[in-house]
């Protein structure tokens, strides 16, 4: 594969141009490692903007003088290459003469593309690798078979170069850190000798607790209860709560609604411990189990983030808003008849099927009826109105959900049949009800929820279901050990533990160190569980825990060499469960087979189908697509898109994950991640989409219908994260796609370039396309936004939150695009068709290189082409499997070696 190339006509002259420059690169094969044979050239017409006294986009090229370091900084040349075909560079007369022009672009070509790559074979030099603050929590959560929440107090990890938070050069410990490595490894150990303790039960009254509303009563709750009842955002329901023993608690509260479905979360120290829904006035006890650390802390208890609500609104008289026809009873009746959904008739009834079909469709059109006030009323309309009719909405489905029973009955089936029918047979028309929906709830002034409270009750610690492992460990500090404090006894004790710990086998000379400390420790008339919880904390602050240490082999000096069977057991873990080995890869390591390919490859298809490898799948699939941060740092506007809430947020990140994850789980094609016929949705994410007939809070694959849907490019997840607070961005979105889904470089914005203000679009009266046109009128602007611009306007049909919509500003959306190849398009249908049609090895490449970057943790270099290569060329023959990419990564010649050296000296490669 070569690298693409933009191909512009009258550029390609004769060879007999050549020899003004020297001969044609490479017909000796010195290139590679010889003098630059154009630095003339370069001295004439680029050095002036990108020398030793100008540098423009901190590009500068009069430092190169040989081949081989052209090939070394192979990315920065082929962007130079680029702007040489395309005639940006240089953009200052003299300009180069045609030939000048052929001569540069081909010996740059053939510098950076015509190189025999078999022969720069080098892994690549991972730095020692500290785990990330994710898989610190998680290897210490399997190494002690509890989940102590260790680390969640360290700073989050940055991005580094390879875009992933787990590149291995950013990753250091400072002093600081250090500190915090010792007071969660103690943390953690305390939570597992607590596990010895009896488990205590609290009892709290809501009415006996502290509110923060000061005029807020305890009221009646059900029966001879009283309790409080939360009804907005900022009233919190408070008491400290001592805990005797870091560990795991059970938190069970009674709760019911005053006001339909509502819920509420807890938080520890203004920390969230988790949440609960409660969905109606029902009186019922909800649980949940959550890390508590040792010590005194605030509980703290709010109704839950989905009844946030929009700012209050000042409602006008009803009269000031636009009144409704006077037929419009009539026209009402008529758009009734014609647009309500029915049930597709059977070609035999009987018994009083036939009535039963008969009254349950007619239900349906008295529910169409207020779906079509809805309609009259308009976004314009008395938000009052808006309301009553969205209520009619749900007492009419009542009535219809009432006889659903009754007719699947007498037509001798079960009920999720009898929906099932009708939801296909009515796609159209129920996906029109729903949009109604959401156009009535942007407008409605919505009175605030409530949530009731009468007792909350704290039980813990508790050891977690699957505890073996933790039973086992506690086991340890337990009061029958007392005297078993032997040289011999402590070295059983610490030896499985420090080797699990430190991914490897451990020698007796390690052991007898951690062994010092519990002998000096019981020496000093300390107990036997805190002798020995001074050796596990020890061992979990050893940097042969925080580091994973890839060993060379004895007399490897500076050759690169191949890893070892515990070196390939942490990288595959780290890589594809975030976390350590568990004893099967360890048995492999052990034995010597993991070093065989094809045990390699099985552990692949192993560690893919266990639920760990969620990790994984929600992680990279999160950084490389960008929508990790939706959520937790990047928010809509709350007052622009009051109904985007933290759980339709976590709902569009589960639809993206889970169908990530179903790719690989299923080894289905890749290209499938790009354009699909099924998606994951639950009822709140399905009701933003306007697709109907699913139900419920669980995520569930549902088939879609809708093209624009299927796929990334269709996903509220990415939609969202590739927009501003307020409102789209064409520019974003087009920048997302050429980085993260075609591999192609948009550049970087000039420093004068501007933005376009949060208002533009529809506040200023225009559509973005038109507020775009004038942004670009620059000619050093419109040659990077030709080919980004017209990239995110293919995503226009959707908005900032992603909805799909037909109109813009008050006019049909332009989703119309024209690439600088020529290629057109209308619409994310037609977008994704031209990536499938013409750009997907583009993308195998770009998911290959995100891919082998994160299972190695650091940026990729030029000589890592090889390996890319193959890996793209095999995923391709073979249909491009998902689990065959992966499989290809983890056989590659980086991921199974390392060298010493990120450098490589390098000898001639060119092609002969």
């Amino acid at each position: 594969m070569r690298f693409p190339r933009r191909i512009f006509g009258g550029f390609l002259v004769a060879a007999a141009v050549l020899p003004a420059v020297g001969p044609p690169p490479f017909a000796r094969g010195e290139e590679a490692s010889g003098p630059i044979a154009i630095r003339p050239l370069l001295e004439e017409h680029c050095f002036r903007c990108h020398g030793p006294e100008k540098q423009k986009g901190d590009l500068r090229l009069d430092g190169y003088s040989r081949g081989e370091e052209i090939l070394r900084d192979r990315k920065v040349w082929l962007k130079v290459l680029d702007q040489l075909e395309s005639r940006e560079m240089p953009t200052e007369d003299p300009l180069p003469t045609e030939a000048e022009y052929a001569a540069m672009i081909e010996w740059v070509d053939r510098a950076v593309n015509d190189i025999d790559w078999e022969k720069i074979r080098h892994p690549g030099h991972v730095a020692i690798p500290r785990l990330t603050k994710a898989e610190y929590r998680r290897t210490v959560a399997d190494l002690l078979g509890i989940d102590a929440r260790a680390g969640d107090e360290f700073s989050e990890d940055g991005e580094g170069k390879s875009g992933f938070t787990n590149d291995r050069e950013g990753l250091s410990v400072s002093a600081s850190q250090m500190e915090k490595y010792f007071a969660a490894a103690e943390r953690a150990i305390d939570a597992l000798i607590a596990l010895n303790a009896k488990p205590v039960k609290r009892r709290f009254e809501s009415e006996a607790m502290f509110m923060t509303e000061s005029g807020s009563v305890p009221q009646p709750f059900a029966g001879e209860a009283v309790g409080y009842a939360l009804n907005r955002g900022q009233m919190t329901l408070y008491d400290s709560v001592e805990m005797e023993h870091d560990g795991v608690y059970r938190f069970r509260v009674r709760a019911r609604s005053t006001a339909g479905p509502t819920g509420g979360k807890l938080r520890i120290d203004d920390v969230e411990a988790g949440d609960f829904d409660v969905p109606d006035g029902v009186p019922r006890e909800y649980e949940f189990i959550s890390f508590v650390a040792r010590g005194s802390h605030q509980m703290a208890w709010n109704i839950k983030g989905f009844n946030r609500r929009q700012p209050a609104t000042t409602l006008k008289k009803p009269s000031a808003y636009p009144q409704p026809p006077e037929n419009a009873p009539q026209i009402i009746t008529d758009e009734s008849v014609k647009r309500s959904p029915t049930y597709p008739r059977p070609a035999k009834l009987e018994g009083n099927a036939e009535s039963l079909l008969n009254m349950f469709d007619g239900r349906h059109r008295n529910v169409q009826r207020a779906y079509e006030w809805l309609r009259l009323v308009g976004p314009e309309g008395d938000p009052r109105e808006l309301e009553r009719f969205r209520n009619y909405v749900s007492d009419r489905l009542a009535t219809v959900e009432e006889i659903a029973p009754k007719l699947a009955e007498a037509l001798g089936i079960p009920v999720e049949t009898l929906e099932k029918n009708f939801d296909e047979a009515n796609v159209e028309s129920l996906a029109d009800r729903l949009r109604l929906l959401q156009m009535a709830e942007e407008h409605i002034v919505a009175r605030p929820g409530s949530l009731a409270i009468d007792w909350i009750e704290i039980e813990g610690p508790i050891p977690p279901e699957d505890s073996e492992k933790a039973k086992r460990l506690a086991a340890l500090f337990g009061p029958d050990r007392v005297g078993s404090g032997t040289r011999q006894g402590w070295v059983e004790e610490l030896t499985l533990f420090a080797r699990n710990a430190f991914r490897r086998p451990v020698s007796e000379g390690e052991m007898a160190r951690y062994v010092d400390v519990c002998m000096a420790a019981a020496e000093r008339g300390e107990s036997h569980a805190e002798a020995l919880k001074q050796a596990f904390v020890a061992v979990l602050v050893s940097p042969k825990f925080l580091y994973r240490v890839e060993q060379a082999p004895a007399g490897a000096g500076e050759e690169a060499f191949a890893l070892g069977g515990w070196a390939l057991a942490s990288r595959l873990s780290y890589f594809l469960w975030l976390t350590m080995p568990d004893n099967h890869l360890f048995s492999d390591a052990e034995s010597g087979r993991l070093t065989d390919p094809k045990v390699l490859a099985g552990q692949v298809d192993r560690l893919l189908n266990d639920e760990k490898a969620e990790a994984f799948f929600a992680t990279f699939a999160g950084q490389w697509l960008g929508f990790e941060s939706l959520g937790v740092s990047v928010f809509p506007d709350e007052a622009k898109f009051p109904r985007f809430t933290p759980e339709l947020s976590a709902a569009m990140k589960a639809e993206t994950r889970l169908w990530f994850e179903s790719v690989f789980r299923e080894n289905r094609s890749v290209l499938d991640l790009v354009e699909a016929r099924e998606t994951f949705l639950n009822a709140e994410l399905a009701r933003h989409y306007a697709i109907p007939g699913v139900k419920g809070e669980a995520m569930q694959r549902v088939a879609l219908t809708d093209e624009k849907r299927g796929g990334i490019l269709g996903m509220g997840s990415v939609l969202t994260a590739t927009s501003t607070p307020v409102r789209t961005s064409p520019v974003v979105r087009g920048v997302w796609l050429m980085e993260r889904v075609l591999g192609d470089d948009p550049g970087e914005p000039l420093p004068d370039a501007g933005a376009l203000p949060g208002n533009a679009g529809e506040e200023r009266g225009k559509t973005l396309r038109e507020e775009l046109e004038i942004h670009r009128d620059k000619p050093q602007c419109a040659s990077c936004h030709d080919a980004i611009d017209p990239l995110g306007f293919g995503l226009e049909q959707f908005d900032a939150i992603g909805r799909y919509r037909e109109r813009e500003a008050g006019r049909p959306v332009d989703a119309r695009g024209t690439l600088p190849d020529g290629t057109e398009f209308d619409g994310v249908v037609e977008l994704k068709r031209y990536i499938l049609e013409k750009r997907r090895d583009d993308f195998l490449r770009v998911l290959a290189e995100r891919l082998l970057s994160f299972a190695l943790g650091r940026e990729l270099e030029y000589y890592d082409e090889a390996a890319l290569r193959r890996i793209v060329e095999t995923t391709r023959e073979d249909g491009y499997r998902a689990r065959t990419l992966v499989k290809e990564v983890v056989l590659s010649y980086p991921f199974r070696n390392q060298s010493p050296s990120p450098e490589l000296i390098l000898e001639s490669a060119a092609k002969p």
